[in-house]
């Protein structure tokens, strides 16, 4: 603050969530009264602030990546990364649809509002096919887990037939090494984003259906 407003001039905007207005924070603010304003907000008031949907964005962009951050300092020189990539568009449309919004909640009488353009996100942020790609693979995951699940079942049984343990037991080692596979097969081909989940799609199928005929039949076969 001091950086950006040198003549203590400037206005900090916060809501009145329970870590916002915590003994330790607010003692923070009675030491530094002289270098800004807080700026007062009613309890129980609609949260309007575009910064909100800008966190979205960017906690989007870290859920993405690669590789995961692993620390605090990772997480943080994340965060800096994609700050700095942000668009301008992306500020634009944010701070021309404040007064849509608050016309919006207004008309609602401070209530929840349902005026939400067509490919536009929850918070507001324009469409993007990679969420749609975050989608499938979301779902792609869980056939997964499910599928697995179902094989450590058969894997764990005392009473599993000889001639079930061989598929059985390669289902369980590709269910656990599925995600290095993947990665093996990405760098080898060189696949892009969609070909790389079409992959997926099709090995967690192959797995899934596999698993099913074998708990199918090992349900008949006792």
């Amino acid at each position: 603050m001091t950086t950006v407003y040198p003549s203590s001039d400037g206005y900090f905007q916060q809501d009145n969530a329970p870590c916002h207005k915590a003994r330790i924070i607010s003692d923070w603010f009675l030491e530094h009264d002289n270098e800004f304003t807080v700026l007062k907000w009613p309890p129980q008031s609609p949260d309007l602030n575009p910064i909100e949907h800008l966190w979205d964005v960017v906690e989007r962009e870290i859920r993405i990546m690669d590789v995961q951050p692993t620390n605090l300092q990772q997480l943080r020189d994340a965060i800096m990364s994609i700050w700095t990539k942000l668009s301008e568009e992306c500020f634009q449309y944010l701070v021309e649809s404040v007064p849509r919004r608050i016309k919006a909640v207004l008309k609602a009488k401070g209530g929840p509002t349902r005026c939400l353009p067509l490919w536009v996100g929850a918070r507001g942020i324009e469409f993007d096919w990679k969420y749609i790609q975050m989608s499938f693979d979301s779902n792609i995951s869980l056939v997964h887990y499910i599928a697995m699940a179902s094989v450590v079942w058969m894997f764990t049984r005392y009473d599993l037939p000889k001639s079930f343990r061989l598929p059985v037991t390669v289902l369980l080692g590709l269910c656990v090494y599925k995600a290095f596979l993947m990665e093996l097969f990405v760098h080898m081909f060189l696949l892009g984003s969609w070909t790389a989940l079409l992959v997926k799609a099709i090995l967690t199928g192959v797995v899934s259906l596999c698993s099913l005929l074998l708990f199918v039949t090992l349900v008949h076969y006792n």
